[in-house]
């Protein structure tokens, strides 16, 4: 190689392999998308729209849905996007949808690039932790969204043990006279929680019904 030619980070090289030709023909192109964006606070370029930092709102979704529904290369979009990419809307799918697709068919998560959504410049490469981890957990609360099923399950036997060690060793430390406070404030807990439940169904409090 030539003393002078420039250096090319692996992660950049990659992304030079992948990029998609066709992408100048995508309805979302910054030459070609409607000023449908500019309604949008956190967008300050037609990209934007794709990449959002605010949570995703019905009319967010129907501004994607208006431009990925007329988009020549929406199939192209979609492959590219399942198999490359972790940010972003993809041929008219969320990255949810996206992971969801990928592990009905038992594709593997990709190793995905950090892309900077206007420059397209890479700025790093990260897997993915796919639904139904610890790790996954943790991206939703990252991003603000609501934990999957799968991974509150997950979440939730990571730390079932250390949470059971936890109660126990609280427990240990506890005086008898304590134990009995606790115990009559659970009561009143269980109590009042019963009551509510009974005028949420119709049933007033202390009308006879058994207690579970």
């Amino acid at each position: 190689m030539p003393e002078h030619a420039p250096r090319v980070e692996p992660e950049e090289a990659l992304f030079e392999l992948v990029r998609p030709r066709w992408q100048a023909r995508a309805a979302c192109h910054p030459d070609v998308i409607p000023p449908i964006w500019q309604q949008f606070d956190d967008c300050d370029h037609p990209v934007d729209l794709f990449y959002p930092t605010a949570r995703m709102t019905p009319r967010r979704l129907e501004a994607i849905a208006q431009v990925c529904g007329t988009c020549p290369v929406r199939q192209e979009c979609h492959a590219f996007g399942r198999k490359h990419e972790k940010n972003g809307w993809w041929g008219g799918m969320s990255q949810d949808e996206l992971d969801n697709e990928r592990n009905a068919l038992g594709l593997p998560t990709p190793p995905a690039l950090e892309v900077d959504s206007r420059t397209r410049k890479v700025i790093g490469t990260f897997i993915v932790p796919g639904h139904g981890s610890p790790e996954r957990y943790n991206q939703h609360i990252k991003d603000g969204d609501r934990p999957c099923e799968l991974c509150i399950s997950a979440h939730t036997e990571l730390y079932k043990p250390q949470a059971a060690e936890e109660y126990a060793a609280r427990r240990a430390r506890e005086t008898p006279e304590e134990r009995i406070e606790k115990n009559r404030l659970d009561r009143i807990r269980r109590n009042r929680k019963r009551d509510l439940d009974r005028k949420r169904n119709g049933s007033p409090a202390g009308s006879g019904v058994p207690s579970p």
